[in-house]
């Protein structure tokens, strides 16, 4: 690996350019990265049996992220997915200010056990124009509260990346570095295009600071981009941090309206989707068992979600028969699963009290990543505004009550409401009305075999830059009244927009690779960093319920348990 000549004199190879680019977004130094050539032998190879794929058919992403509690589930699936080659990861501040998020993505790569010449690269620390907002009541000081069982800053595992052994990555003191993002990607692009390689698929889960600064930068390399799949803003739906906007869109306006008008492909997974891909108290007692039910048992487990104490485990849901169990692990749940159950249970509690949702927490971000595996996880399943005139959207948010309406107007039978003291996912007591709750699963269930699904569908979508109350709003044109051409790009139909989700093929396709990450990480040479951050997911006794005790956020419980740097 060799540093490029700063005296170089191609205006592209002088990082020095670039460091003076970065001044825009924040001052920060950077060192040149020039990434060795990968070969068939550094593509993770599937395991035997689940996941197999064509190896000719793998494709290569980059992530750009602001992790953040669902940003480290779409990370695990980049990772660990066989269809894929993560080439990168940059960060930006979002969830958490900039330096956390990059040290959140470090210590997530070292849990993963991922390869150490995948740079992580801290990138903008603010974005293009308005102030810098981090999300803490959501995410928790420093982006990953609550969660359990991550490496410390100190563990070897962690060292590739904080102190690399050639300066491919941001130092964490040094502040950010966006100007080593752009020169990185744009290296990357460019030896895949001068090779004749496909294009690479862009992943981004956060703010688009990152983004947009290399759409401006080098518009000429922009052709190496297959499609940029993006996590953001909401179709036809409310936002969830203003009126009408997304967190991520309401960042960074300025930079989503860039990505937006690029010149290929772009497709957004805006809360209309990701609010359909909500963990359940079920997934949580299927993580941490393994076990798979029929579909008669996944309505049954909405209708009576059981109350966890610790002296019961959860990995032995009551409302399961026998038969579907599998056989449980001595020793419990892989540390991998509990710092998932540590994840998604402190996400469940943030978002049951921010937003209200009784049911479990939307895993937002790594709907992205799902549509770069299988695009035909996302459909229509009913006819769009644009396509033929209807009464009224599909509103795909399970906590409205269109559906309520619909049964009490069609005469539908209503069963009781069923008051639950608690579920696996530690939420409090609420009341589910078990027809609702089967309403949602049936709908989920049907996924993309219902007769009349059809592919997602090309809009033009605007984003609302000027101050006020619909800032950061993606105003999407589902007439079709003011498109200037069929073409990407501005004025065009420059965004596919993802409507609806099969659930529970995406849901399979993450159990999957939990289990092939589970084996990649029995594997490693580093089987354990022996840092405290671990000692509270794990029992003395081995139990599963003991175990998972540790990890029960209760009410009084310290929200920002992880450890700082």
């Amino acid at each position: 690996m060799k540093r490029e000549s700063s005296s170089s004199s191609s205006p592209g190879s002088n990082p020095s350019l670039l460091r003076r680019l970065s001044q825009f977004v924040q001052p920060g130094q950077s060192a040149a990265y020039q990434p060795r050539n990968r070969t068939a032998s550094d593509v993770p190879q599937p395991p035997p049996a689940t996941l197999a794929t064509d190896p000719a058919q793998i494709k290569s992403v980059w992530l750009d992220c602001d992790p953040g509690h669902d940003d480290a589930m779409a990370l695990l699936m980049a990772l660990h997915h066989p269809s894929l080659e993560l080439l990168g990861v940059s960060t930006v501040a979002g969830n958490a200010g900039g330096r956390d998020t990059f040290l959140n993505a470090v210590r997530l790569m070292a849990l993963y056990r991922a390869d150490p010449s995948i740079p992580v690269i801290r990138g903008s620390d603010c974005p293009l124009v308005k102030e810098v907002k981090v999300d803490v009541g959501i995410h928790g000081q420093g982006g990953l509260g609550g969660v359990q069982g991550l490496p410390s800053l100190s563990s070897p595992l962690c060292q590739p990346w904080l102190h690399p052994a050639h300066p491919r990555t941001s130092s964490p003191t040094t502040g950010p570095e966006p100007s080593l993002f752009l020169y990185t990607l744009s290296t990357i692009l460019t030896e895949r295009l001068n090779a004749g390689k496909s294009g690479i698929h862009l992943a981004v889960t956060g703010p688009m600071t990152n983004v947009a600064l290399f759409i401006r930068c080098y518009p000429h390399l922009v052709r190496g981009i297959e499609q940029i799949v993006l996590m953001g803003g909401a179709a036809g739906v409310r936002g969830n941090r203003g009126p009408l906007a997304e967190f991520n869109i309401l960042n960074d306006p300025e930079a989503a309206s860039i990505v937006f008008n690029t010149d290929i492909k772009v497709v957004m997974a805006g809360l209309n989707v990701t609010h359909q891909a909500i963990f359940t108290a079920e997934l949580h007692d299927r993580l941490l068992s393994g076990r798979v039910r029929s579909p008669a048992s996944r309505r049954q487990s909405r209708i009576a979600l059981s109350p966890v104490s610790p002296s019961h485990s959860p990995v032995a849901s009551p409302v399961a028969p026998a038969a579907e169990m599998t056989t449980q692990s001595a020793s419990g749940p892989s540390d991998l699963k509990r710092m998932l159950s540590s994840t998604l249970t402190f996400f469940a509690k943030t978002y049951a009290s921010e937003f209200g949702f009784t049911r479990g927490p939307p895993v937002h971000d790594m709907l992205a990543i799902a549509y770069i595996i299988d695009p035909t996880l996302f459909h229509r399943r009913v006819p769009s505004p644009g396509d033929v005139p209807n009464v009224g959207m599909f509103d795909a948010d399970p906590h409205s009550n269109k559906d309520v309406r619909a049964a009490a107007s069609s005469g539908k039978p209503r069963r009781p409401r069923v008051v639950t003291d608690s579920n696996s996912l530690g939420l409090e007591p609420s009341a589910i009305d078990s027809a609702d709750a089967s309403d949602v699963s049936d709908s989920q269930a049907e996924g993309s075999a219902s007769a009349d699904a059809m592919p997602p569908k090309r809009y033009r979508v605007d984003v609302e830059c000027s101050d006020g109350l619909a800032c950061g709003a993606t105003v999407v044109d589902f007439w079709g009244d003011r498109v200037e051409h069929n073409g990407w790009g501005r004025g065009g139909r420059n965004v596919e927009v993802l409507e609806n989700l099969d659930c529970p093929r995406m849901w399979d396709i993450f159990f999957q690779v939990i289990e092939r990450a589970e084996a990649h990480i029995a594997n490693s040479p580093v089987t354990g960093h022996g840092s405290a951050d671990n000692t509270a997911a794990t029992s003395p006794s081995g139990s599963p319920s003991k175990a998972f005790a540790h990890l029960r956020l209760d009410a009084d419980a310290n929200p920002n348990s992880q450890v700082q740097a």
